[in-house]
């Protein structure tokens, strides 16, 4: 359909412009129902306090009787939490699902802030409840990103499947979930090396892995780098690139963004070969 003004003076005080789908589907009720839709044009809306000391920036639309926030491919949406005026924690994500108890999103990007540093991790699930103010960040199998969160203030990779917090409280209870067996959370400096580990992770091929990534970065002066651009330049298939990439970010050598099919270089590539010649 043609373009149409939305209101919505919940979250807008001015009209949103945008698109409108509709159509009719059999067996549908207010939980389950996906349309009509609303796509607004904008996708750099801001809305604050969206819910009490968070704020959120992107696209926005309504599908049903439920309201989404999104992204494009130029940019993640995004939620900003505040504690004391100060932003806390700040999730980005092509998709995020607003319900009348709660926001979800399948894959986001957290950040923790603590003070000039960060806790980092490049895809979570996310679950914020709005009755006791509870952030829940769950890795997530599903996206293939398993790698640790970078702590930099103490320069450490922190390895644990999930983070709960309330956010008018500065403590977080770290857990793992992984069934069977003993787990425990691993905390390594991102200055530790392993000869073993460095083996392992060239296994037959000729050239290790990451002399190759060290080497693209330093060629094209990049920290960032697309998985399809690098398997190119290795002359090698996208999918078997994919699976390298996959295994360095487990790993913690890079942190692996499934969306945007880009990787970030860490110190730690650049660490670990050095230390072979000592």
């Amino acid at each position: 359909m043609d373009s149409v003004a939305f209101t919505y003076k919940k979250y807008f005080d001015q009209e949103l412009k945008g698109r409108y789908i509709d159509k009719l589907l059999a067996n549908v009720n207010d939980s389950n129902a996906t349309y009509p839709r609303f796509y607004s044009y904008a996708a750099n809306l801001d809305i604050k306090n969206m819910v009490k000391d968070a704020d959120y920036k992107g696209g926005f639309s309504l599908q049903g009787s439920k309201m989404v926030g999104s992204g494009n491919r130029r940019q993640d949406a995004s939620i900003t939490f505040n504690l004391n005026g100060k932003p806390q924690l700040k999730l980005l994500s092509q998709g995020f699902i607003f319900r009348t108890d709660r926001i979800v999103s399948v894959n986001a990007a957290a950040v923790i802030y603590w003070e000039k540093d960060s806790i980092y991790h490049p895809g979570v699930e996310f679950k914020y409840i709005y009755g006791d103010k509870t952030v829940t960040l769950t890795k997530n199998g599903q996206t293939a990103i398993n790698s640790p969160y970078f702590d930099s203030y103490h320069k450490m990779d922190l390895d644990f499947d999930q983070l709960v917090s309330k956010i008018t409280d500065p403590l977080m209870d770290l857990k793992m979930i992984s069934g069977g067996g003993e787990s425990k959370l691993k905390f390594e400096s991102v200055n530790f090396f392993s000869r073993q580990r460095f083996d392992k992770i060239q296994g037959l091929s000729e050239v290790h892995p990451l002399f190759k990534i060290k080497q693209y970065a330093e060629e094209h002066n990049v920290k960032v780098i697309s998985v399809p651009e690098f398997a190119e330049y290795l002359k090698l298939t996208e999918n078997t690139v994919r699976n390298q990439i996959l295994q360095l970010s487990s790993l913690g050598f890079i942190s692996y963004d499934a969306d945007a099919d880009k990787f970030i270089v860490k110190d730690k590539v650049m660490y670990y070969p050095q230390c072979t010649h000592r």
